[in-house]
């Protein structure tokens, strides 16, 4: 996330680390950091695998989190801070990626 010139938060996207999906919960922290005067974003990292959110058996989760390949994951991480570059709400230059549920 960088300094932000507007208060805004972004949820969802193509890719900064939530939980295994975007949550209410992570919606709400995206939320507060953005009335802190951040951007915030939390794209939805394994959104190319189908909507873990609708999976019924947690192991059903664990086992695609568990195929995506860590690059796909830094690049989409990759991608999110390319996006929120060029909105014009944040500068680019600086960064922290807040993850949660990953350990």
């Amino acid at each position: 996330m960088s300094d932000a010139r507007k208060r805004e938060a972004v949820s969802g996207g193509t890719g900064s680390a939530g939980d295994l999906w975007v949550q209410d919960h992570i919606k709400a922290v995206c939320r507060r950091f953005a009335k802190a005067g951040w951007f915030a974003i939390a794209p939805e990292l394994y959104s190319r695998q189908g909507n873990v959110a609708k999976l019924d058996n947690i192991q059903d989760v664990f086992k695609i989190v568990a195929e995506v390949p860590d690059s796909q994951v830094m690049s989409d991480l990759d991608a999110t801070v390319a996006y929120a570059s060029k909105t014009g709400h944040c500068d680019g230059k600086k960064w922290s990626i807040t993850g949660f549920g990953w350990g």
